[in-house]
């Protein structure tokens, strides 16, 4: 059994939140697809398992009671919340009725049990709560005025909430720290400096004796992990610094200065011309971002075979990529892929680089694609525009900066689109900023004086840009700000 909670993904939002919230109790947790059989889970060896599930309120399929009674009988500690306590009941024989809460805030009274220590009477908001008939052996833990919101097995560690934790939510946070440490007997033993050692351990015995290769974009992901490999591995890790020509201004040098700076063993290779002969013509996004990845896998695949003894490719994918999708494809030939930080989100991530002395420009700077300045311009992207947005996006963020507004934002990037389209000369720069809200992306509120400089600058200092616009669209800043 490992000091470990498992969550089962049946709410992407969710999932997130209460990975976040354990982790912040240092409560190592791992997320994993809610599509995962019973044999997978037990496969895990893990001290308990929390279902996440959404707060909508919906009655389970089939297919969702036949997986959660599959959970159970892995006879493990379970915590299923949200929608997926609806099909555990199911699963436990009980069923469920018609919703008596419909997004209220009210008294929830806890029963003394070890699940909700330190909790009394507290007002709590309820999406959406379902009548429950519960079964023999399955008894009421937490009530309000208006019907049952989470039941217990009379004498197994499974319980069921039908609420969800929030952003602030101090309740929610003591029932899964209370879960982890008192149901499932874990320790709080995960940190930053626990996971480099880990991740340390790990590249070692990946490598089996031989090099590693891992090409840094200058963001904080492939940065963190060169320097992780260059700690297990020493002179056996080699940095590659591609130059693909869409990287953001001075980015390139400042990159190899600082892992050279570092001690570690890094070489630049130049693949600027072949980049833009891949994207000539092209003006889908996802037919550039394939061309440019194209591009660099082939560089890495001819710098590799002319490395001696390299074993393993390391690549900066964080569990943020994964869980939307934005997973770079692993370069081919015959060195073996690893992602040392496949386990952290993003804000880890940075903690990670914090704790490596990592300079504080590197540890918080901006997401960005991996295709780089092409999957910010609308159309084809030539060299020409790839000057401009880059000349404006050194403005962009200069700016952003003296206003000290660079903490306050989650994202904040220019895109550049033809002003042709709407009967304008030249090109068009779009600002785009937010912040995180509720694990949303809102657009932010610029000061005006700062967006009238900002705008003022690009005009004067980028020839070929005639207009600049700022974007307050709700959703429309990407969430990698890609």
């Amino acid at each position: 059994m490992r000091d470990m909670i498992l969550i089962v993904d049946h709410q992407h939002e969710f999932s997130r939140m209460i990975a976040r919230k354990l982790r912040a109790e240092r409560f190592y947790c791992r997320v994993v697809p809610g599509d995962m059989t019973p044999e997978q889970l037990r496969a895990q060896e893990a001290s308990g398992i929390v279902l996440a599930g959404g707060v909508q309120g919906q009655a389970p399929t089939a297919a969702q009671v036949e997986a959660c009674a599959g959970v159970v009988a892995l006879e493990l500690p379970v915590l299923a919340m949200g929608d997926a306590s609806l099909a555990l009941l199911c699963a436990l024989g009980g069923r469920v009725g018609d919703a008596f809460v419909q997004g209220q805030a009210l008294t929830i009274r806890y029963a003394d049990i070890p699940v909700f220590d330190g909790l009394g009477a507290g007002e709590r908001w309820l999406a959406q709560a379902r009548e429950v008939d519960l079964p023999a052996e399955v008894t009421p833990i937490a009530q309000c005025d208006a019907g049952t919101v989470a039941f217990g097995h009379s004498h197994r560690p499974v319980y069921g909430v039908q609420f969800q934790v929030e952003q602030n939510d101090p309740d929610g946070m003591a029932i899964l720290s209370n879960f982890a440490q008192r149901i499932c007997r874990c320790t709080p033993w995960w940190s930053t400096e626990a996971f480099i050692e880990r991740s340390k351990a790990e590249i070692a015995a990946q490598a089996e004796g031989g090099r590693a290769l891992c090409a840094v974009s200058g963001g904080v992901d492939s940065t963190v992990c060169a320097l992780l490999a260059h700690l297990a591995l020493g002179e056996r890790m080699q940095a590659l610094v591609l130059d693909n020509g869409l990287l953001r201004e001075g980015e390139a040098q400042a990159t190899f200065d600082m892992l050279s700076n570092l001690d570690v063993d890094t070489a630049r290779m130049d693949v600027t011309a072949q980049t833009f002969e891949a994207l000539r013509g092209l003006t889908d996004l996802d037919a550039k971002r394939r061309a440019v990845v194209g591009v660099m896998h082939r560089a890495m695949d001819a710098f590799a075979g002319a490395l001696d003894e390299a074993s393993i490719l390391l690549q900066g994918t964080n569990y943020s990529d994964i869980t939307i999708g934005h997973v770079p494809e692993t370069a081919g030939g015959r060195l073996r892929t690893v992602l040392p930080l496949r386990e952290l989100f993003k804000d880890e991530v940075r903690r990670v680089a914090e704790q490596l002395g990592l300079p504080a420009e590197v540890a918080r700077r901006q997401p960005f694609p991996a295709a780089g300045l092409a999957m910010r311009i609308a159309g084809e992207t030539t060299p020409e525009r790839v000057r401009m947005l880059r000349a404006a996006d050194a403005v962009f963020a200069a700016e952003i900066r003296e206003a000290g507004q660079e903490r306050r934002l989650t994202r904040f990037y220019p895109t550049l689109v033809s002003g042709a389209p709407f009967g304008w000369t030249g090109e068009v720069i779009v600002l785009h900023a937010a912040h995180a809200s509720d694990s949303r992306m809102v657009p932010a509120r610029l000061p005006y004086d700062l967006t009238e400089r900002v705008a003022g600058r690009i005009v004067r200092e980028v020839p070929g840009v005639s207009r600049v616009l700022y974007d307050l669209t709700p959703g429309g800043v990407r969430a990698e700000g890609a």
